[in-house]
């Protein structure tokens, strides 16, 4: 500011003395063209940004342009007025500078003046007094006028710095930001966008100054929406403009983006402006459709959830309300022993076997068909828009056959099977979870039909279901006051007819209901632990009394003891040395007590499992697969049983009749026989049976043609026979 108005103020002084004197001295001249040809300078040197100097320079000229025509001029009134402004120009320059050797130019500059005034004619001596006296004044305004001169320029030079700073600041924000910036002029219609659109659209120019440059990469979907909302927000009808959306990129790959923005008004309230941002939001959207898709979806299988399923039988009620001709099925699916499978094979065979069951479930059903998992190995269907009851029998049929072919996990090939509860619509529901509850009823009574089968629900089924939970409740008070009683089955040996040992059979004696046989209460004690209590317990009471009647009947040196090992009972830990210490407790012989496991148990790839059980071989026990065949294991994996013995199960033998022998049981006999196994034969009610099995090789039977389960007293009594079977064929159960 200063450097502009010095010139002025030198080619003023110049008018002036040109007005005055028709005849000016040369020196004057050149005196006042120096003191242009230096405020000039200043001019260029503040310019580029040299102020302390142009400021010094620009004293100086000041100084000689006056000081000139007061030192030869004779008019009193120039001279004075040449003489304050000299004063002025350094003392200004000094209040600016703040430096030390401004002031002392200053003071030199002001002892120059008075020894000009002085040798000047036109002053006398009390005049000259007062000239000094104007000149102190001139050269204290100066200093003032410089230092208010300085603050002003410090003032708007920082002003200017931090201007220059927000727009570099804004501008790296801008360009480094994950925001896209972007400003439309409502009046105009122009749009501005910053470089960072360019790199979120993946765009090789950019794009074009209209607001349709933006929408023209808007989801088609989402279009209407945003214009309506953005105008909305224009119209003062909303405070902050504020959208989610889809921009589709040049390769078609979607963006989620969340557009921001905000309108500059008028008085009136009129849109002048609005701006804002947009921010790529695509990860964090995926984020939360991935959270919202596993807040209703099983994480394993995919499949809907338990939630899911029952909204959508919700819709179904309500639809078949509105038209009674609707008929709608649950199917409540639930494997079959899943969980020695998972105990024998390890959870992550298990969890893979339940992905591809999802699969094979998916594949029975019709493509508007719901299938759900509700959790552990519970699958449940919604089969919607039948055409009558026989239509979910037929779906429920699929599926037991879908579920038939055997499953590869690993390295295994497992075979299961399901048992299917179905509840239709035509009994009437008002609630979701009315109609699963008797699906799930339906499904314990296909289980107690023996499962891998299916059941349709009828409203008698209640009262089944009332007495599943009070034979539960019950069972629990059986296991806490010792409700229970072991009773013997002999192990007759088919070579000798002779008794080789004996299977212990549990039995529940309810203090209302009688004895109670194991197939009613032992999938109740699986399902809820307490098979735990009462496996301990037979094994014990077993165990004792085979050492009693070791000793009651010499006879019987190598009489054996079968007991039955649940699946359960495998996994829990100790069982090594719970077997260890009822040894040890009962004093019976190791080598004489036989373990029957299931076949799954028995190949089961766990290392653990594999070690648990080469540790009880250790203890001298033995170990036998009962009811082989029936399970999840082939005869391939025969050679990977690390046992001693095989029961062939009754199913098989039932088949038995004149001189045909199934062919699993020959095989099965052929297989034990190269590996070194014995074999029992279970279920043995006829002679003929007992002949032709003994005809094939096999060792050992069991079944009601030799003696029905008894008590340890007929037990006793029957070993006091020491029957002989080959001799007494016909002779019929003991």
């Amino acid at each position: 500011m200063l450097a502009g108005v010095v010139p002025l103020f030198a080619v003023a002084c110049l008018s002036y003395l040109a007005i005055r004197h028709e005849d000016l001295d040369f020196t004057v001249v050149v005196g006042e063209l120096a003191s242009v040809g230096a405020v000039l300078v200043a001019w260029a040197m503040a310019r580029a940004s040299y102020s302390r100097a142009a400021t010094v320079v620009m004293a100086v000229g000041i100084t000689a342009g006056c000081a000139t025509p007061a030192g030869l001029e004779t008019d009193p009134q120039v001279v004075t007025a040449a003489l304050l402004l000299s004063a002025c120009g350094p003392g200004a320059a000094a209040g600016f500078l703040k430096q030390p050797p401004a002031v002392v130019l200053a003071l030199v500059n002001f002892v120059v003046l008075v020894a000009a005034a002085s040798l000047n004619p036109a002053y006398s001596t009390p005049a000259l007094g007062l000239a000094a006296v104007g000149l102190g004044s001139a050269l204290g305004g100066g200093l003032l006028l410089g230092a208010v001169l300085r603050d002003a320029l410090e003032q708007r030079g920082a002003a200017d710095q931090g201007l220059r700073r927000s727009i570099q600041r804004l501008d790296l924000l801008s360009r480094g930001a994950n925001d896209g910036l972007w400003e439309w002029n409502v009046e105009e219609g122009i749009a501005r966008y910053s470089p960072r659109w360019e790199d979120l659209l993946e765009l090789r120019e950019p794009l074009a100054p209209t607001l349709e440059a933006w929408l023209g990469h808007v989801h088609a979907t989402d279009v209407d929406r945003v214009r309506s909302e953005l105008a909305e927000h224009v119209a003062g009808r909303s405070g902050v403009f504020r959208n989610s959306h889809r921009l589709i990129k040049p390769d078609g790959t979607v963006l989620w983006v969340e557009a921001r923005g905000l309108a500059t008004r008028d008085i009136q309230g009129r849109a002048l402006l609005v701006a804002g941002s947009v921010t790529d939001v695509t990860e964090r959207k995926q984020y939360e459709d991935q959270l919202l898709h596993d807040a209703f979806h099983d994480v394993l299988t995919g499949l809907p959830n338990r939630p899911l399923f029952l909204n959508r039988l919700a819709h179904s009620i309500a639809r078949a309300q509105r038209r009674s001709q609707v008929l709608f099925a649950v199917l409540f699916v639930d494997l079959d022993r899943f969980k020695v499978v998972n105990e024998a094979y390890g959870h992550a065979a298990g969890d893979d076997l339940l992905v591809q069951i999802a699969r094979r479930l998916e594949a029975c059903v019709r493509p508007g068909d719901t299938v759900a998992r509700i959790g552990g190995d519970e699958f449940i269907i919604l089969v919607d828009e039948l055409d009558g009851p026989e239509e979910a029998s037929g779906v429920a049929d699929r599926i037991l056959a879908g579920l038939r072919p055997a499953f590869h996990t690993g390295s295994s090939d497992v075979v299961t099977s399901a048992s299917i509860g179905i509840a239709l619509s035509s009994v009437g529901y008002f609630r979701p979870e009315d109609i699963v509850r008797d699906a799930d009823i339906a499904l314990h009574a296909a289980k107690a039909s023996g499962k891998a089968c299916h059941s349709v629900f009828h409203p008698g089924m209640h009262a089944e279901a009332l007495e599943h939970a009070q034979l539960e409740s019950d069972l629990r008070g059986a296991v806490e006051r010792g409700d229970f009683v072991v009773n013997y089955q002999p192990l007759v040996s088919l070579e000798t007819g002779r008794i080789l040992g004996f299977e212990a059979l549990v039995r529940w004696m309810h203090p209302e209901r009688g004895m109670i046989g194991p197939d009613r209460f032992i999938p109740i004690a699986e399902e809820t632990g307490m098979i735990n209590s009462i496996g301990w317990f037979v094994l014990r009471t077993a165990s004792r009394q085979a050492r009693r009647w070791l000793d009651l009947f010499p006879l019987y040196e190598s009489l054996t003891m079968a007991v039955n090992l649940s699946p359960i009972q495998i996994n829990q830990p100790g069982i090594v040395e719970g077997v260890q210490g009822i040894l040890d407790e009962t004093g019976l012989p190791p080598e004489l007590l036989k373990l029957e496991l299931t076949e799954t148990v028995a190949i089961a790839p766990d290392e653990e499992v594999r070690e648990l059980l080469r540790e009880l071989r250790a203890l001298g026990v033995k170990l036998c697969i009962d009811d082989f065949g029936t399970g999840y294991a082939g005869l391939q994996y025969l050679h990977s049983f690390d046992v001693d013995a095989l029961k062939i199960d009754r199913s098989f033998v039932s088949r038995m009749s004149g001189d045909r022998v199934p062919k699993v049981v020959q095989t099965i006999i052929d297989l034990s026989r190269t590996f070194g196994l014995e074999v029992t034969a279970e279920g043995i009610e006829a002679p003929e049976q007992a002949a032709l099995l003994r005809s094939i090789g096999c060792h050992v039977a069991q079944g009601f043609y030799y003696s029905k389960p008894l008590d340890s007293d007929g037990a006793e009594r029957l070993l006091a026979r020491n029957p002989d079977w080959l001799s007494e064929l016909g002779d019929g159960a003991a």
